[in-house]
């Protein structure tokens, strides 16, 4: 069983240009084999804090190992053609996602029973600031053993690797 921040978010492309797709990479932290079937995606209104969107992410056995990355996303051959991927089989095509609004959201990943895992506030200023677009650049996260929420753990994701480390 999963507990809170054993899976969390590493990298988030909430603004993809117009020819990508948005996507969550989720990390492992744990010293745990955990098994994501019936977890959830979910987002959160800003305002009511209540749950907008929430889309099971896999509904078949599916494990996550200790140390492993997976991403979320709803085209995995775009994220495949895009972007230097090291493990194609730990792409996982969703057909609901939540929609990340451009300029700051919240994204939520849930187990079965609607316990948050990790849960992070991500806005475009979280960005590098002397970028000229936000556009098509993904955030990541520099630390996993720091807060999901800590601003000073996310940065804008370098251009020498297509902005986006999926």
């Amino acid at each position: 069983k999963a507990d809170s921040f054993d899976l969390i978010i590493n990298e988030i492309l909430f603004n993809p240009d117009e020819s990508s797709v948005d996507f969550i990479e989720i990390y492992n932290r744990s010293e745990k084999i955990i098994n994501i079937r019936y977890f959830n995606v979910a987002d959160r209104e800003s305002f009511t804090s209540e749950f907008k969107n929430c889309f099971p992410i896999i509904e078949e056995y599916y494990l996550i190992f200790p140390g492993e990355y997976i991403l979320l996303t709803t085209n995995a051959n775009i994220i495949k053609e895009q972007y230097s991927i090291t493990n194609p089989d730990n792409l996982i095509e969703l057909e609901n996602m939540p929609s990340f609004p451009d300029d700051e959201g919240i994204i939520i990943i849930t187990d079965n029973q609607l316990s948050i895992l990790d849960e992070f506030h991500y806005s475009e200023n979280l960005h590098f600031e002397l970028l000229n677009s936000c556009e098509g650049v993904s955030l990541e996260r520099i630390n996993s053993e720091w807060p999901t929420n800590d601003p000073n753990n996310w940065h804008s994701a370098s251009e020498n690797l297509d902005f986006a480390t999926p």
